[in-house]
């Protein structure tokens, strides 16, 4: 499938990148030089922010700010998002604000229609769907809703944010988080386990425990499940290969356990998750997720629904 994402520059440090995102993954990671909206549009899904978990269904909308670790995980296939990116020094830029600002909002069953959310998700809407068309009015409709987006962000959400008078790559996660990631990543399909962490980075399992519970949201083991889940799911849905050596291939010790551990994750298992999701990808190199066509009518009733158009 073709990738649609949608990229707009003001300049050369300015720009807005859009798209409607698959949820396959739940790599931990973090952005120094961006912000990022999500957006639920299908589905429902995990978020990890800053240690702290969520769980979001659709019309939920979320906030990243640089330096925020951050992860998702699909809770039920076809899970979708609305994903909007933009520069870091937005704000510095359109609203002449000289510092960062540090948002922290999410939304949830008690607020997701109150008006500041449904002017998020109106303006994230309009500025996807300007940026997809392409024409000769895109640039005309893309600024000032842009700006009318980073005003609402400002003045609506001004209890859940914080202004940092800082260089921005001071907000990166803690050295160690990074490197523990990183090795996860790298050795995930391998049996590896919270010794082995205490080893190769010289803390003893204790403090290495506590320090990935208090900054990823959730223990060593289970975030190492979703790891190999998020690589399992995307064997599932993009390969031929037996349920076998996809337990395999990715660290499960066993088939029993894979689909043991996938019915408690999913409530399906793994081969009703793959004939229901069945699809044919070409994988990216290092990416872990595909890009709908907005021309998907589950896609199209959403954004038309935050646009008003009934």
């Amino acid at each position: 499938m073709e990738e649609k994402r949608y990229q707009y520059y003001f300049d050369d440090e300015h720009y807005l990148l859009s798209y409607v995102h698959d949820v396959y993954s739940y790599r931990y990671h973090w952005h120094d030089d961006m912000y990022e909206l999500h957006i639920i549009l299908t589905g429902s899904m995990e978020f990890v922010r800053e240690g702290q978990k969520y769980f979001l269904q659709p019309n939920d909308v979320i906030i990243v700010s640089p330096g925020m670790g951050h992860a998702t995980f699909a809770l039920e296939p076809q899970t979708a998002t609305l994903v909007l990116r933009f520069s870091a020094n937005a704000f510095e830029e359109f609203l002449q604000q000289d510092y960062i600002c540090r948002f922290n909002f999410v939304s949830d069953s008690s607020d997701r229609q109150t008006v500041r959310y449904t002017h998020v998700r109106f303006y994230c809407a309009m500025l996807l769907q300007a940026l997809a068309a392409d024409d000769a009015y895109t640039g005309k409709i893309v600024r000032p809703t842009f700006e009318l987006l980073l005003v609402t962000l400002f003045s609506r959400f001004e209890s859940e944010r914080s202004d940092i008078y800082q260089p921005k790559n001071k907000n990166i996660p803690d050295q160690l988080i990074q490197d523990v990631i990183q090795y996860i990543d790298e050795n995930y399909a391998k049996k590896i386990s919270l010794e082995e962490l205490t080893e190769q980075f010289n803390y003893n399992r204790t403090y290495i425990s506590t320090f990935f519970k208090k900054n990823v949201g959730m223990k060593f083991y289970d975030y190492l499940t979703r790891t190999r889940f998020s690589a399992a799911v995307w064997d599932l849905t993009t390969t031929d290969l037996s349920l076998t050596k996809i337990a395999l291939y990715n660290g499960f010790p066993d088939l029993k356990t894979f689909n043991r551990l996938f019915q408690e994750m999913f409530h399906i298992t793994p081969a009703e998750y793959r004939q229901k999701l069945a699809v044919t990808l070409t994988k990216l190199p290092n990416e872990y997720w595909n890009v709908k066509e907005l021309s998907d009518p589950n896609i199209k009733l959403k954004l038309d629904e935050f646009i008003g158009i009934t």
